[in-house]
C-alpha cells in the first residue's frame, strides 16, 4: 500500500471516527481522545487493514476497550 493510499485511509477513517465520537457522549468528553484516536488509526493502518469503515470501527473500538 502506497503513501498516498495510506494518508487517504487515514483520513476516511479518522473522519468516520470522529464523527462517531461527537455522538458518543462518554467518548468525546475524553482527556486525549483525538490523540488516542490518532495511534488507534495509525495501528490498524499499519496492520494492513484496507478498508476506511474498518479502520474506523477497530479504533473505536480499541478506545471503548481502554475505557474500562
Amino acid at each position: 500500500m502506497g503513501i498516498a493510499r495510506k494518508i487517504e485511509l487515514y483520513n476516511q477513517a479518522f473522519q468516520l471516527a470522529r464523527d462517531h465520537i461527537a455522538k458518543d457522549s462518554d467518548l468525546k468528553d475524553r482527556a486525549g481522545i483525538t490523540k488516542q484516536l490518532h495511534d488507534a488509526i495509525r495501528h490498524e493502518l499499519q496492520a494492513g487493514v484496507p478498508d476506511p469503515v474498518a479502520v474506523a470501527a477497530n479504533a473505536i473500538r480499541m478506545l471503548r476497550a481502554r475505557r474500562r
